[in-house]
């Protein structure tokens, strides 16, 4: 009866096959939230957000090593624009993140420190060509909420600062960063 009910082109869409369907994407995506926590996977996410003269949008892999502990390192990408400054940065974030605060199986909020390096172009607006280029090391601090939409895909959302080495920098040496977007989860 399986094997007909699988190979008949008149039961393609049949109602017993389309059940059964369901039932096995339903125990496919439910079988537990906090996985992350027990199994100790591998993710890559996608962040995108604000800075305070622009955007920021960052790809990266994070790793779990214990229930409380991960690490992830990204490449990021910032442009930000004020009146007379145009100015964009791509660099190197690595971070650790310890959960401190998990009040249900699919929400997790961890607070985050690492260093970042960056490499950043500059030129003032009217002119054709870029006048600065610098290299910078930083220090991020900040924190992360993670909200587990079903076992493979959940979502993230960030906020950080950047404090870098360059203090007499026109943009300021405290560089905050708000992102959110998504992350998914392989299971070993």
């Amino acid at each position: 009866m399986y094997e007909k009910l699988q190979t008949s082109k008149k039961n393609k869409n049949s109602p017993v096959r389309i059940l059964y369907l369901f039932f096995v994407v339903c125990f496919w995506t439910a079988d537990a939230y906090s996985q992350r926590h027990l199994l100790c996977d591998n993710a890559i996410e996608i962040l995108a957000g604000a800075t305070r003269y622009g955007y920021a949008v960052q790809p990266a892999f994070v790793r779990y090593f214990s229930p409380q502990f991960y690490a992830k390192a990204g490449i990021f990408y910032s442009q930000e624009l004020d009146s007379t400054l145009f100015h964009y940065v791509m660099g190197l974030d690595v971070m650790g993140g310890y959960t401190i605060y998990n009040p249900s199986r699919n929400f997790y909020l961890s607070a985050l420190a690492g260093a970042g390096f960056s490499s950043e172009k500059g030129r003032w607006r009217e002119a054709d060509f870029y006048d600065y280029y610098q290299t910078k090391w930083s220090v991020l601090v900040g924190f992360e909420g993670e909200f587990y939409l079903n076992n493979r895909w959940s979502a993230a959302l960030r906020v950080d600062q950047h404090i870098v080495t360059d203090f007499k920098d026109s943009w300021g040496f405290r560089r905050w960063y708000a992102m959110a977007g998504l992350r998914f989860h392989f299971y070993r």
